[in-house]
Formats: C-alpha cells, structure tokens, sequence
C-alpha cells in the first residue's frame, strides 16, 4: 500500500525525533537536516512510494575534481542492479551529493528509517574519510585557520 503525505509527514517527525534532530518537521517538509553531521534532503514521491534521499558529499578542492568524479564513478558501478543510487553533481548549487531512493510502505517503522538514514549518512563518511580523503575541502578546518589568522595558503587552493 502506498504511504500519504501527512503518513509521510508524521513518520518522518517520528525518526526525527529518534535521531534527535531539533527540528522534527523538517525532514517531512523537504528542508535541510543534519544526521551524523551529514547535511541531508528527502523529498516525498507519493507516486513512487517513496522518498529521495539527497546527502552532501562535500566540495572538491581545486585540482582535484577529476579525480574525485573518477572516485565517484567507480564507486557507483557497484550500486547497478543493487540498490537506486547515484552521485551528481548539483549545477544550480554547486555541490556534489549522493542520492538514493528509499522505498516507502505503511510497514515502514519510525526506527526502519532512522535506521537507514543513520546508515547511509555513516557510508557517506566512509567515503569522505577513505576514498575522497584529501581531495575534498575541510571547511572546519579552513574556518579554524581564518579564525586563528594563518595568512598561510587556504586548503581550498592547496
């Protein structure tokens, strides 16, 4: 049976609260959220029974964008045939994401999505901490450094 909107809605407010998210009706509007520090968007398909799953992979630095659309690619060979999944590269805000579709249904629990939520985002650190270590820009970092005064060179040119 395919899930509603307002279904939708509450079952969303219900996994934010179990992942302890500050705003509970967001995840159910299509706003931004942050789980395990990945920021992330669902828009509801009702058509589809499902919802997509848009997760922020980060920002290349300069140089390397090749080489990380290449890591990216490789990566995604592995998901055909195995789960609705893609990296893109947003145009309009020029970001790159990781996208998947979770299916929907009314047997869908609150900690069924919480879960994969966790799940995913925490896959999403993975990669950032393995395969894309060093290519991507450490805001963190570049704040700190800005923050303290280092007139040494940003990692965003390095």
């Amino acid at each position: 049976m395919i899930i509603s909107r307002s279904d939708y809605q509450q079952l969303c407010r219900d996994a934010s609260s179990r992942l302890h998210l500050f705003d509970t009706a967001a995840m159910g509007l299509g706003a931004t959220f942050f789980v395990d520090d990945v920021e992330c968007q669902l828009a509801f398909n009702e058509a589809r029974g499902s919802a997509q799953l848009m997760c922020e992979m980060g920002d290349p630095k300069i140089g390397s964008e090749a080489d990380v659309h290449r890591a990216l690619l490789e990566l995604q060979a592995a998901f055909v045939g195995q789960i609705d999944a893609m990296f893109v590269r947003d145009a309009i805000n020029d970001r790159l994401l990781f996208t998947t579709r979770i299916p929907l249904h009314d047997r869908m629990t609150p900690a069924n999505l919480a879960g994969a939520l966790g799940l995913l985002t925490r896959q999403v650190q993975g990669w950032q901490a393995g395969v894309l270590a060093g290519a991507m820009v450490d805001y963190d970092h570049e704040f700190a450094n800005r923050v303290a005064g280092n007139a040494g060179m940003s990692p965003i040119h390095a």
